[in-house]
């Protein structure tokens, strides 16, 4: 990185985290959501109750899509700081090619 980073009004690398985490969150609740499916399923099977019934009718309602539209924003999140990374990156070259001049 430029030598004298501390004079940009950024930090590459509070970005680069920022997304990796981001993507590390993002697969860690896809990866919960497809597992509570799955129990969901079981249970589906096994509690045939009116309060069973209930239950379900409850739940089926929104959860599955409430966690899409998150996991969409997050993905949303991440293009606009990989663009960002991309457009810093070249501030930082354009810096370090003035810096050397």
């Amino acid at each position: 990185m430029f030598a004298s980073d501390s004079k940009l009004a950024f930090d590459l690398d509070q970005l680069k985290k920022l997304r990796d985490k981001t993507e590390s969150i993002k697969i860690t609740i896809n990866e919960q959501r497809n597992s509570l499916i799955t129990g969901l399923i079981h249970l589906r099977k096994d509690w045939r109750t009116p309060a069973g019934d209930y239950f379900f009718r409850s739940l089926d309602a929104d959860w599955e899509n409430n966690i899409d539209k998150f996991l969409e924003t997050m993905e949303r999140f991440n293009v606009v700081l990989n663009n960002a990374i991309t457009e810093f990156e070249k501030v930082v070259d354009k810096a370090n090619s003035i810096n050397h001049i």
